[in-house]
């Protein structure tokens, strides 16, 4: 949901709106998918990792520590950012929002420019154009793109291994390994056949 509404927006401003430097910022949107998401989830931690959970603290932490602050209230604040369902989500919406912009700006882009006019000519406020022009048309992508987005992301496994099994925070993916690794054949053949229909 996050990775759609991201992209959807991205996509609309692209698109639709007047921006400055866009050439400059409709390659800059596609960059971060260029890069694993492993590695941004390595960033992330980078910058909230907690001294207790994480080791060596991050760069917010150390900022707090060399403020004074104490570890307990350090982890009381960075702990429920740093690790965790928040942590992955951010991190895998900064990942696949790539897919839903381009899915929709190339819907956009696609669109017959005379049905907006119309909506226009006859008065329809831009709210309307927009539900009923527009959307129903965007509508395909927006789909297409929650497909992908929600199949690739039960399968990633770098990001919740990284951002959820040191506080055991387990998905699909991570739960998988952890069955295999603890020798546990039967919940391991269970989940895979789970992961293989989300792909079928």
């Amino acid at each position: 949901v996050c990775a759609i509404a991201l992209g959807s927006i991205l996509a609309w401003l692209m698109v639709r709106s007047d921006l400055p430097f866009k050439p400059f910022f409709s390659l800059a949107v596609i960059i971060p998918y260029m890069i694993p998401s492993w590695v941004k989830s390595q960033a992330w931690l980078s910058m909230f990792k907690t001294p207790r959970v994480g080791g060596a603290p991050g760069f917010i932490a150390a900022l707090m520590m060399n403020a004074g602050v104490s570890t307990e209230q350090i982890e009381a604040i960075l702990s429920p950012i740093a690790y965790g369902r928040l942590a992955i989500i951010i991190v895998l919406t900064l990942h696949y929002y790539a897919y839903t912009y381009l899915l929709v700006s190339a819907a956009l882009n696609s669109i017959n420019s005379e049905l907006e006019e119309m909506g226009e000519i006859i008065g329809a406020p831009r709210r309307m154009m927009l539900s009923k022009i527009t959307f129903p048309l965007v509508l395909p992508s927006i789909l297409s793109s929650f497909i992908l987005i929600f199949s690739k992301s039960m399968g990633t496994f770098g990001v919740p291994a990284f951002l959820g099994m040191k506080v055991s925070y387990y998905t699909i993916s991570t739960m998988l390994y952890s069955s295999i690794k603890q020798q546990q054949t039967a919940v391991a053949y269970t989940i895979s056949l789970i992961l293989i229909s989300i792909a079928a």
